[in-house]
Order: C-alpha cells, then structure tokens, then sequence
C-alpha cells in the first residue's frame, strides 16, 4: 500500500498524468496535516491543487477554495503530528477510485482523469470529502451536473444518482430557491457552523415566535456587529440538533441571498417572476423558513416603472401564512423602512438583539478562538481575549460588541503571523488598538495608576506657574478615570480666564499630552467664527432638509473621528 512514499495503483487503470499527480498531492496533503492515511478528503484537496485538471477545473468554478477545504478538514479530522507517513487509501478512497475507473468505462473514456476520481467522491455521499464539500456550502448534485455537462451527458442527468444524504430529495422539490439560497440547516448538521454563545434568550423567543399561528414571523433588531446572524444560526443548530418543538421538527431555515434574485433581472418582470418562482418552490415544500438579512432591502427591491417591490410580492403570502421569515435589520433601518409600512410591519414580532456585555463577550471570544488559532496558526493568550474585551469597550466607541472585541484578536493574530510570532498577548492587542485609534501605544501600556498619580508634576513640566490650574485639572481627570463621573458627559469641562499668553492655550496641549500621549490629541474651535446665531448648525451640522444636511458639523465629525480628545473653545467670549 505505501511504496517509496508513493501510492501503489493498479497497472491497468490509465491514470491520466494529472490524476496521478493529484493522487500525489493527496499524499503530500495527508503527511502536511499530520494523517497518517489518505482519505477522499485528501484526494479532494490533491484535486484542487494540481489546478490543471478537468477536477480542479469545475471546483475552481464553483468557487471551491483549497485553504478553506484544508480549513474543514483541519477542524473535523483535527491536526496530526507534524511527519507522519500516510500508510495508504481509506475504503472510501479506494472505492472513489474503483469508482473513477468504472465511470471511464461506462462513458467510453480510455482514461482515467481528475473529473473521473471527483465523480467517485461524489458518488460516496458519506465519505469525508463529500463532507466537506456540504460543510463549505456547496450542493453535490450541482457539481455532478457540472462534470455530466463536460462529458456532454446531459441526457444522464435523469439518471442522476441521489448524491445528498436525506436532503437530497427535500432539495429538489426547491431547485429554484437552491439557486438563490443557503441551507443554514443542512450547513448545521455538517458541523459548518459555530455554536453560537450567550444569544439562548433571543433564540427561544424567536422559537417562539415561529411556533405561533398566525403572525409567526421574528424580526431581529440590533445594531451592527451585536450578532443577528449570529441568532439566525443558533436557530438553524437548534432545529439541526432535534432541540426544536415538534411545530418546527424537520423545518428548513434557508438564508435568501436578495443581490442574487436581483441579479441580472434587467427587463420589467423578470424580478417579480423570480420571487414568484421562489414563493411557489416554499409553498411546496412547506417545511421552509426563509432568513433574509437585511430585511430591509425588501423594500423597493426591484421596483421599476409600473412594477412592484419585493415587500409588496411577499404581504399577501405572509398575510395568509403560506411562508415563514425570519428577518434581521438595524434599528435605524427598521424605523426608516419596515415601520413606514404597517401592513408589512404588524405581520413582524420584533426581537430586541442588544449589545452582550463583558463577560458574555468574553465567552463568546473564547468560543471564536479555537478557530482563529487554527486558521492564523497561532496562540491567544486569556489575558489578550480580556485586552480585547476591554480596551474595545475604552477606546472603540463607534462600533459594537463583540464585533470590534472579535475584529480586535482577529488582526492581533493576523499580525502575529505575518511577523512569524506564535503568540497573541494583551500587548498585540493594544499595538492593533493604537493603529486603529491613534492613541500612541505606551500610552496603552504604561502604568496608569502612576500615571495618574503623578498628572500633576506631568503637567509642571510645560506649565510653569500656574499650581492651583493644574490641581484642578489633575483631580478632575482623577475623579473622571475612576469611575466617579457621568460616563455619558466630557471627563471634565474647565473654563480658563486669564489675560493673553499666561499658558490656557499651552495647558491644554499639556493635558492633550498628560492623558493621550501627543499633543496633536487636540481639537481648537475659533469661536470668534461664530458670533452669528445662524453659525451654530457650523458646530453640528445642518438640520434636516437644509444644504449640508449629510456633511456633519465641525465639532460634532473632529469628534466622532477622534473621540479620545480634548476640545479647545478658543476666545469662547466672541460667540
């Protein structure tokens, strides 16, 4: 079975030279990944990456990528030691084979190719390279049409072999919907996706909700980033794990891809005929729950001159029950669109997706981690997913958890791997918080109760003199970072009076410098330009329906761009 490190085959199967190549590869890829076999999944990826084949051909353009199958493979069969010599085929690899070689025969080939050995993975729906082709999204049944359509078999596709498990059937009772689809479920049950952590609460209420009679449609609120998507596959895990009540056992959660029902729709109709198309397949099969993200695209999708919008196509079928969805939406969005339209609003439940806090954040990191460590081939420390936790919440006010908390560790490791370290630590994490914010980052890391402690002889150093400002202004700062102030007013607001050049200007660039480490950390507004009343909508920005409406404000944008500063009102007395 195993000669020279090479794989022994049979003499009188013609192997194309790709093939063999490809087999080869499938070695090299098993003795990578520390196996000490060589599966279908191998074979898959030695398909993929001799490239040149009518295999790697049709996978390519389907969009099968070779890091993400090993990415799949890494996480079901896991990582090996490092060396480990494949001993030789599976069953399962031998059969695609045998398979590959008896397929040639049938179609009248004289050799055995790359296309022929995908055929036989094919073919074997429980073997892990099929798996992992489901896991990655991918619809077998597709890619088998794909390779019969190069043959020129098209006549052999009523012949074609059920290829997946159990779904297969449910699959194509919705040829229409698949195309314009994902199946959360099916993507569920082949471990594809996470479990989802600190969200059973929002879960259970929209389990509840799509349990109802009538009106049985959640809509998810939240803001960006705070894990909507993240709900709608904990519900499909739910649904895949038999978790689900009876009402919803054997159910379908697709997610509804909108850009692509809209894609090349390009005379009046053709949208409409698309959502009817996909509509009827629902009907149909009736254990469908559609998940459309965004909800709020349905609104004046498609419409055109005497046409009519998504929205106004799906009222009439949600109204009667006849389909099931599942939406997700910002709030802002939901109050722009969805509660301009009544009738489309009260056939929706909404369900609140809040910000989690820090140590629901925190589990929902460490949940993440496994998968970042394998993908960027690094270690995350605890105290780096702590870091992450809290200097986002400190110093990332424009974004939510746990997106920025997880975006936060994601660079930290891609920085790590880039500079071929091993480890992420709270110093990476604030080395990424520094890049994104412009906080210099010792300011980050140096010792903050000394710091603060000392803000007084930090602050004499550039303003001389001036003993009863600077003590006022140090315990204000003191007062601000324990925790003392309103967390939604300025750290602190000071007014300083003196004549010209006794050191307001100069204190403030010190305080700028003290507490965010440049002096440059500061924002002067020249006051003496708005001594109109009229210049006010210049500080924040003009109200709606008024030229500049989309621009912002002078003071309200420096701030939003750089919220870790201190605001200088110069000559205030003029305005």
């Amino acid at each position: 079975m195993h000669t020279r490190g090479k794989i022994a085959l049979k003499n009188n199967e013609k192997f194309t030279e790709k093939a063999e190549s490809a087999i080869e590869q499938a070695r090299l890829a098993a003795f990578s990944l520390g196996h000490s076999y060589v599966g279908t999944e191998h074979l898959l990826l030695g398909i993929v990456h001799e490239g040149a084949g009518l295999g790697a051909r049709i996978l390519r353009e389907r969009g099968v990528s070779e890091c993400r199958l090993r990415e799949i493979i890494s996480d079901t069969a896991g990582l090996g030691a490092p060396g480990t010599p494949a001993q030789g085929l599976t069953k399962h690899a031998w059969s695609a084979i045998e398979k590959a070689a008896g397929d040639a025969a049938k179609l009248g080939h004289s050799y055995v190719g790359t296309e022929h050995i995908l055929l036989g993975i094919l073919r074997q729906p429980e073997c892990g390279g099929a798996a992992a082709l489901m896991t990655a999204g991918f619809d077998l049944n597709e890619i088998y049409t794909d390779i019969m359509a190069v043959f020129g078999a098209g006549s052999q596709r009523a012949r074609q072999p059920q290829l997946s498990p159990k779904t297969s059937t449910r699959h194509s009772e919705t040829r229409v919907l698949d195309q314009y689809s994902r199946d959360l479920t099916q993507l569920a049950a082949a471990g594809g996706i996470e479990p989802v952590i600190g969200r059973g609460d929002e879960i259970r209420r929209s389990v509840q909700i799509l349990s109802r009679r009538t009106k049985n449609n959640p809509v998810l609120i939240g803001e960006p980033g705070v894990g909507k998507t993240a709900v709608a596959e904990g519900i499909a895990l739910y649904i895949a794990g038999g978790s689900a009540p009876e009402s919803m056992a054997g159910k379908r959660l697709v997610s509804l891809d909108m850009p692509a029902l809209l894609a090349g729709t390009k005379y009046r109709g053709d949208f409409e005929e698309r959502v009817k198309a996909v509509l009827k397949d629902v009907k149909k099969a009736g254990d469908v729950i559609l998940f459309i993200d965004e909800l709020h695209t349905i609104i004046g999708a498609g419409s055109a001159e005497g046409a009519i919008d998504a929205a106004n196509i799906l009222k009439p079928a949600l109204g009667r029950g006849e389909v099931q969805i599942i939406g997700a939406t910002t709030p802002e969005e939901y109050r722009r669109h969805i509660e301009k339209d009544a009738a489309l609003e009260r056939r929706f439940q909404p369900v609140k997706v809040t910000e989690p806090d820090r140590c629901s954040t925190l589990e929902m990191l460490k949940s993440v981690r496994t998968s970042l460590e394998k993908h960027h081939c690094v270690h995350i420390s605890d105290l780096a997913l702590t870091a992450a936790v809290d200097l986002s919440v400190r110093y990332i006010n424009d974004r939510f958890l746990p997106d920025k908390a997880i975006d936060l560790v994601d660079e930290a490791a891609a920085h790590i791997r880039v500079s071929r370290g091993s480890l992420v630590t709270a110093e990476d994490i604030a080395d990424i918080v520094s890049l994104w914010t412009g906080i210099p980052v010792t300011n980050l890391n140096s010792d903050e109760t000394r710091r603060l402690r000392d803000m007084e002889t930090i602050l004499h150093r550039r303003v001389i003199g001036q003993s009863e400002a600077v003590s006022a202004v140090a315990r204000a700062i003191r007062r601000g970072r324990v925790g003392l102030s309103d967390p939604n007013r300025p750290i602190g607001s000071f007014l300083f009076l003196g004549p010209t050049g006794v050191g307001k200007t100069e204190l403030c660039r010190a305080l700028a410098e003290a507490v965010y480490g440049e002096a440059d950390a500061m924002i002067r507004l020249d006051m003496s330009e708005y001594m109109e009343k009229h210049a006010v909508s210049k500080l924040i920005g003009s109200p709606p329906g008024y030229v500049g409406y989309e621009d912002g404000g002078q003071l309200t944008e420096k701030v939003r761009r750089r919220p870790w500063s201190v605001v200088l009102f110069d000559e205030i007395e003029k305005a």
